[in-house]
């Protein structure tokens, strides 16, 4: 188990270093001094530094000409929540307002740049050089004007002759109550360098989509041929769930490119796959091995039923207060699942290692997501941990169908002996009961041909009635034979 934490940890530490962004950019005052850098190389930097922020301002109008200033400028750390940020001094997450920072690059190289912009709660718009190049949503100076889409975005420009690279980003939030501004890093390098990176991860994120959905599609094929077990209709349901989480959360939002449903459907798939997922883990586990969630387990449902059908109907300001409820329920459904896991891997150690290879392998996923997330990391789209640990868990499924599988083939071959021995049983004990039986209607016909004429009635009778039941039971036997 160390060795496996071990060769994990190191595959992790090796990907860090081999596709890292480079962050030590020294942005200050909204300026950063690029011309000692080779664009052409190949390397992708990541803006994070002091921009200029403009609270309740719009620098550029839609021509791209820029407005006349009449607030103050502050500096912001970027990524990083400006709800501290406005002039009345208050927190809060609604308003709009413009970030800007200048890039100083060689002039003497002439290169297409590319900046990323991965999430921009919850509309934005990206001007370079005075000109409108890309943006998500509609930037606005009220909620009935603006409209809401917070989707990853890429524009592509090229320096002034001076070699210098004037970025303003433009946004405005009016619906998402959690921490607004730009709260992801923002990528920049050359146009090959940028391209090359979000081909990389879109393919690897398509490759764990397509893995995930398969094993969805194997355990419900499962199911339909023969083994009717519901574990498996829940595991496909689960496995799912992760497939679509995994497309419309992760960071290119790789749903988004294929159906454009708008930003409150966004918001409401995104987080009603939570309760729906939670009880898919809790019903594919053995649960019922737990005295005291058996009892819990129909109110757990009808909660988790409850909460995904209510949030198709909710705003995401609605859905946003709902998220305490979310994480309950998670949470809930992680703890049964660990407990059972726990009970199996107790009885019986051997028998239950792929789960719990899987169990530290999600439990090492999770632990550097949160290393990554906390200490600024960024890296191409990792996806090999859930990969693996998917592996091994849908394994555990097929390896128990196979199991049963092989256990029903040798039952078959047990059963057809029994089938054997008894057919040869009826056949010898048919023999035995043919002889005798014989012997009875023989005698029995000699007797009262013989005898008729001295015998009473009532003994001519009785023979009589021997004789017919004799050749009723021969013809019952000749019968057993033949089936």
């Amino acid at each position: 188990m160390i060795g496996l934490l071990l060769f994990l940890s190191g595959s992790r530490i090796l990907w860090m270093d081999t596709f890292r962004n480079l962050t030590d950019t020294q942005i200050k005052n909204g300026q950063l001094d690029l011309r000692d850098w080779h664009a052409q190389e190949g390397e992708v930097l990541l803006l994070d530094g002091e921009w200029e922020f403009y609270p309740s301002q719009l620098m550029m109008d839609p021509e791209g000409l820029m407005n006349a200033s009449d607030g103050p400028k502050k500096l912001v750390q970027v990524p990083g929540r400006w709800n501290e940020e406005f002039q009345d001094g208050k927190s809060t997450p609604y308003g709009y307002g413009s970030y800007r920072l200048r890039l100083y690059v060689n002039k003497s190289e002439m290169l297409n740049y590319s900046i990323y912009v991965p999430s921009v709660r919850s509309s934005s718009q990206v001007f370079v050089n005075g000109r409108l190049l890309a943006g998500s949503g509609q930037v606005e100076k009220t909620k009935d004007e603006y409209t809401a889409k917070n989707l990853p975005y890429l524009s592509t420009f090229t320096a002034d002759e001076d070699g210098v690279i004037d970025i303003v980003i433009q946004a405005a939030n009016f619906k998402d109550a959690r921490r607004s501004g730009i709260i992801r890093s923002v990528k920049f390098g050359s146009e090959a360098a940028i391209s090359k990176e979000r081909n990389f991860s879109l393919s690897l994120q398509v490759l764990a989509s397509v893995i995930f959905f398969l094993h969805s599609i194997y355990a419900l094929v499962l199911y339909f041929l023969g083994n009717r077990e519901k574990k498996l209709l829940y595991f496909s349901l689960l496995l799912f769930c992760i497939t679509l989480m995994n497309l419309i959360s992760n960071d290119e939002k790789l749903f988004h490119l294929l159906f454009d449903v708008g930003y409150e459907w966004d918001f409401r798939l995104a987080n009603i796959l939570v309760p729906i997922a939670g009880l898919a883990l809790v019903q594919c586990m053995d649960h019922r091995s737990l005295p005291y969630w058996r009892l819990m387990n129909p109110v757990y449902s009808v909660i988790a039923m409850g909460t995904a059908i209510v949030t198709l109907f909710l705003s995401s300001s609605q859905i946003i207060m709902l998220f305490p409820v979310y994480y309950l329920l998670a949470g809930f459904a992680v703890a049964v699942s660990l407990i059972t896991i726990f009970k199996k891997i107790y009885r019986n150690f051997t028998g239950n290692v792929l789960l719990l290879l899987s169990l530290l392998i999600v439990a090492h996923h999770f632990a550097w997501m949160i290393f990554w997330r906390e200490t600024g990391v960024s890296v191409v789209h990792y996806p090999f941990d859930l990969i693996l640990s998917i592996g091994c868990f849908a394994s555990i499924w097929f390896k128990d169908y196979f199991t049963m599988h092989a256990e029903t083939a040798k039952l078959a071959v047990q059963l057809q002996k029994v089938n054997e021995h008894k057919d040869q049983f009826l056949t010898n004990t048919s023999h035995e009961f043919k002889n005798p039986l014989h012997g009875i209607i023989n005698m029995s016909q000699s007797v009262l041909k013989r005898e008729r004429n001295l015998l009473k009635t009532k003994s001519v009778h009785e023979l009589e009635t021997i004789l017919t039941v004799g050749r009723r039971m021969s013809l019952l036997l000749n019968d057993l034979l033949d089936l």
